[in-house]
């Protein structure tokens, strides 16, 4: 497993993070690894029911069955299924060798790995009816090929070869194809573009640095072409009922892949504005599952404790209409990345116990003078959570809104706030560790006004002024200015 950069960045380059998923990853395949395989076999030798893409031209022109057609990919219920089985085998093997059977895999994947057959494939590739799978399944098809061609070993070295011709075929069929497309499918079903070009980039950048950058150029190309100039991609309506896949977090991975980190940083804060915060929701949130009888792409979720639960408890007490108090607790069962503990492979290790307390005190502290509504309200919010695990230790927060403070402007408010985030023991020793010191916290003090000009539309000027922001003692103390504009309509 690779290190991976995370997409929860700004766009200011000494911000984006990267984000070690190898320790957890690893324990994921080799707790599920054996199960994988047994799905993985049962389904590739599985060769009916089946779904065949054929244009007949004659009574009776159809092929015979799917084996007779793809000797390799036959199984699975289509092709591009197939391919993802065979991938699934033989990465496990690579990656999880003492977690899976492996004289079972390698003798199932020696007896479909075979020159004929592969040549029977290629053939396929080049005819009318493998273009139903572009160009996912025949980027599932170049993922294998490089998983095959990455691996120093004789069984990989001999199936690779035996590959050549389809690699072949399937690198050829991009290049003839990719030219044509002016436009990207931004579906995220087998159609969608964005998926089956980051599958084929591995492949792709392995055969540039061997001499030949075609077809990395190519998809590089092609991927600016369709997505450089996206943004505010409205991600709040995904899932669609026929994806597999987030259009969203696909367009964004191959974007990731072909550009450069500080102009990708830069591109995804406009693409998904947000997403850093974690929104919008739905793509934080696992889809649901559909009708069983009414079989879908949404069939089932299974749920891990290794993915942990998410436990809240709340009170809230109110004294009338002038003061509410609100306390509450969360504990988050998984284990997460340590800030500044590492195994000896240099990891984060991954620890329990992320949990916390928060609270909140508002209401009115004095009556606008002559009665009336309006006056001067404060509020009071605190916050304390486990420092080896988030970065902000604990938050205090402050401040105070008069309503009505001008003569004649009831509905204006003024108000004023002061907050500080602070830093813990941890996330300042993994600052030092990454040559970024941190200080113990950030403060910001803020004063805004409301101005209401109708019961529809109010303007917001707002100043803030941030000491140490982001506890980078490096950065100047920030002054902000914003403006906050606000309407309402109704039938």
């Amino acid at each position: 497993m690779a290190r991976q950069t995370s997409w929860l960045a700004t766009s200011r380059q000494e911000d984006l993070q990267t984000v070690d998923l190898s320790q957890e990853s690893a324990e994921l395949l080799r707790t599920e690894a054996a199960g994988y395989v047994a799905a993985a076999l049962a389904n590739i030798r599985h060769e009916f029911p089946a779904a065949m893409q054929h244009t007949m031209t004659a009574p009776g022109d159809f092929p015979y069955r799917p084996r007779a057609r793809t000797p390799v990919f036959y199984g699975s219920f289509d092709w591009h299924s197939s391919v993802q089985m065979h991938w699934a085998l033989l990465r496990l093997l690579h990656t999880v060798p003492g977690a899976v059977p492996g004289a079972e895999i390698r003798s199932a994947l020696g007896a479909q790995f075979t020159p004929v057959a592969l040549a029977a494939e290629a053939e396929f590739v080049g005819s009318a009816d493998a273009q139903a799978e572009r160009p996912q399944g025949w980027g599932w098809a170049l993922a294998l090929i490089h998983e095959a061609q990455s691996w120093d070993n004789p069984d990989a070295r001999k199936w690779a070869e035996a590959m050549a011709p389809l690699a072949e075929a399937l690198a050829g069929g991009f290049l003839r194809w990719l030219p044509g497309q002016s436009y990207p499918v931004r579906y995220g079903t087998e159609q969608g573009s964005a998926f089956g070009l980051s599958l084929a980039w591995p492949f792709a950048e392995a055969r540039a640095r061997a001499g030949d950058p075609a077809l990395r150029d190519a998809i590089a190309a092609r991927a600016l072409a369709w997505f450089s100039a996206d943004s505010m991609y409205p991600a709040d309506w995904e899932p669609s009922g026929d994806d597999c896949v987030s259009p969203a977090l696909t367009e964004a991975e191959l974007m990731a892949r072909v550009m450069p980190s500080a102009e990708f940083a830069d591109w995804l804060a406009m693409f998904l504005p947000g997403l850093e915060w974690g929104r919008p929701a739905t793509l934080f949130t696992p889809a649901v599952a559909g009708d069983p009888a009414h079989l879908g792409r949404f069939v089932a979720i299974e749920l891990s404790a290794r993915q942990g639960a998410l436990i809240v408890a709340q009170v809230e007490k109110r004294f009338g209409d002038w003061l509410r108090i609100e306390g509450g607790a969360w504990a988050y069962t998984a284990a997460l990345p340590s800030l500044d503990t590492f195994d000896p492979a240099g990891a984060p290790r991954l620890v329990h116990g992320n949990d916390g307390v928060y609270g909140l005190v508002e209401g009115r502290i004095l009556a606008k003078p002559g009665g009336g509504a309006g006056g001067l309200s404060g509020w009071l919010r605190l916050g304390r959570a486990n420092g080896d695990i988030n970065p902000v230790q604990s938050y205090l927060g402050a401040g105070l809104v008069y309503t009505g403070l001008i003569p004649g402007r009831d509905a204006d408010q003024a108000g004023i706030a002061v907050a500080r985030a602070a830093f813990g023991e941890g996330a300042r020793a993994a600052g030092v560790l990454a040559g970024k010191p941190i200080d113990s916290g950030e403060t910001n003090v803020e004063a805004t006004y409301l101005y209401a000009f109708s019961n529809w539309l109010s303007l917001q000027p707002d100043l803030q002024y941030v000491i140490h922001p982001g506890g980078d003692g490096r950065l100047r103390n920030a002054l902000v200015v914003g403006l906050r504009m606000a309407f309402s309509a109704s039938r």
